[in-house]
């Protein structure tokens, strides 16, 4: 019976005890002869069961070990012995409690399975927005995004490197997935890129809140255990390595909320917002961009 192996009985302890509950009692001798076991194993399996509080083993005052008596108890002790069993448990955790501040003391002092890296001003920015944000693009990532302006490390190298990244994502056929604040700034980009690469949205998925309370500053982007983080903003700019499963995971489950919120940015939805003027002008300056960016 598996519930009585679950319980912490062998299958010969299982045996005897069955064979117990069928008679108001009997010798050792007796039950090796109705459960197969040979008797000197039956002694030492009714010692276990009697200091489990399954069978009362009476001694006879003879001198004949066949003469002692064994009783079987009523099965309602196994409840009992279970709760006293959490009883104990419940008793011993509390102790315990009381000691794991200390023991984990010794055993997390000099570990910690994360690692966090500071990439100070511009040069630290560039390398984690360019170098480390994509060193596995195999597995997926989530953007929080206020979309990172031109002027921060150049529109030749930025659009370089979306050229770049769009190529990436579609030799390895995973998409991005991006969640922006709705605002001015966020519809230039949008239309200034889709405008300048027509395949801009193929690889790529956007979703918009809008709302005033919905500030977003950063470039945040979170890639298995790892959540890389990008701030440009006026005298703050930095960049930011942290490897955290459980800083991933915590992150991961707002924004899959806020995801599930969000409205999804179509193709028709940007063409609504008109043509990028700032787009047409840059043309205009240089002649040659457009040839520029369609050969990278």
């Amino acid at each position: 019976m598996q519930a009585l192996k679950k319980f912490g009985l062998s299958e010969n302890e299982i045996r005897v005890y069955l064979e117990t509950l069928k008679k108001d009692e009997l010798s050792p001798y007796q039950i090796a002869k109705s459960t197969g076991i040979p008797r000197t194993t039956v002694y030492d399996v009714l010692m276990s069961l009697s200091l489990k509080n399954l069978v009362e083993i009476e001694q006879s005052s003879g001198l004949e070990k066949q003469q002692t008596r064994v009783h079987g108890k009523n099965p309602s002790i196994l409840r009992k012995i279970l709760k006293d069993r959490r009883d104990a448990a419940t008793l011993l955790e509390a102790h315990i409690v009381q000691v794991l501040p200390a023991l984990k003391g010794e055993f997390l002092k000099n570990k910690s399975d994360s690692n966090f890296r500071y990439f100070p001003g511009l040069t630290g920015a560039r390398k984690v927005y360019f170098e480390l944000d994509k060193l596995n693009l195999e597995i997926p990532v989530s953007y929080w995004s206020y979309l990172m302006p031109l002027d921060v490390f150049g529109s030749e190298e930025l659009n370089k490197d979306i050229i770049k990244d769009t190529g990436l994502r579609k030799k390895y056929n995973v998409k991005s997935r991006n969640l922006i604040p709705l605002n001015d700034w966020t519809r230039h980009v949008l239309t200034y890129q889709t405008q300048l690469d027509s395949n801009y949205l193929a690889h790529r998925e956007f979703r918009y809140i809008e709302a005033p309370i919905f500030e977003f500053f950063l470039e945040l982007g979170i890639q298995g255990d790892f959540v890389r983080t990008v701030c440009t903003e006026e005298k703050e700019v930095w960049g930011l390595v942290m490897r955290s499963h459980f800083l991933a995971v915590s992150l991961m489950s707002i924004y899959n909320f806020m995801w599930n919120l969000a409205v999804p940015v179509t193709a028709d939805l940007i063409r609504t917002w008109g043509v990028n003027k700032f787009l047409q002008a840059q043309l205009q300056v240089n002649k040659n961009f457009m040839k520029k960016a369609k050969e990278k």
